[in-house]
């Protein structure tokens, strides 16, 4: 590290003695000292702006040693890739938004927000991110009873299935259209990745209508694969029971 420039001693200042001298040399090399450990508490840059270069950093710190705001060095990757980039995290240490190099690119820089669960709200990366609020299509059902899957079933048995789909929001609002055939009667319910969740409902003889609609959260990563299923069956001896849903992914 350079130090400070000493002031040159005006020409005929001369030091009387040898007691002088050492006095004025101690000063000098307590004044040195002061300069390196000398906090800057406050600058104004008028002209030339602040540069920092060849390795530098700039970070703001909090007292909990949490870098809120930090550009210089980083590594991203496995394996690791350096590059230079810019990280902002919340008081606690979690993450709001960073850069990072595209499939190990230093050259190829994207840009990522984060929600206070680390989820992806938007990205400029398109390979792996992109915007996280696409438009999502809506898919249609039928609703004639004749289109209606039926089964006589005595234990619960699927009648309709997202299939696999990706957890792109925390939860899935879904609704029941329920339909009893020939005296059939019954219960149905939701399943995620086979596990039942919401609230169970009873299928009466002669039903055929629109259940009330139900929010469940979605288990797992985001990108993760979700399957969410209705089950109906029979609880009596005669007829057959049935049912199908609509579902949409949603933030709340």
């Amino acid at each position: 590290m350079s130090l400070p420039i000493p002031v040159e001693v005006p020409a005929g200042v001369v030091p009387r003695d040898n007691a002088t001298l050492e006095a004025m040399l101690r000063q000098i090399l307590g004044r040195l000292a002061e300069a390196e450990r000398k906090t800057l508490y406050s600058a104004s840059v008028s002209k030339g702006g602040l540069v920092v270069q060849d390795g530098g950093a700039l970070r703001l710190r909090l007292s909990n040693d949490v870098d809120v705001f930090y550009v210089g060095p980083l590594t991203f990757g496995d394996p690791p890739v350096s590059y230079n980039g810019i990280i902002m995290r919340r008081p606690d240490g979690s993450p709001i938004f960073y850069t990072f190099p595209v499939n190990g690119d230093v050259d190829d820089i994207a840009w990522r927000f984060l929600d206070q669960n680390a989820n992806e709200i938007m990205s400029s990366d398109a390979l792996t991110g992109g915007l996280a609020r696409p438009w999502i299509p809506l898919a249609g059902v039928p609703v004639l009873s004749s289109a209606i899957p039926m089964t006589a079933n005595a234990g619960f048995v699927a009648t309709w299935t997202t299939g696999n789909v990706f957890k792109q929001q925390p939860y899935v609002e879904v609704q029941a259209l329920i339909r009893s055939d020939s005296g059939g009667i019954g219960n149905a319910r939701f399943t995620i990745n086979g596990v039942v969740v919401g609230t169970g409902m009873p299928i009466a003889s002669g039903a055929f209508a629109w259940q009330t609609t139900q929010v469940l959260p979605l288990p797992g990563d985001f990108y993760g694969n979700v399957v969410v299923e209705l089950e109906v069956q029979r609880t009596n001896a005669t007829g057959t029971v049935g049912g199908i849903f609509r579902g949409s992914q949603r933030q709340t």
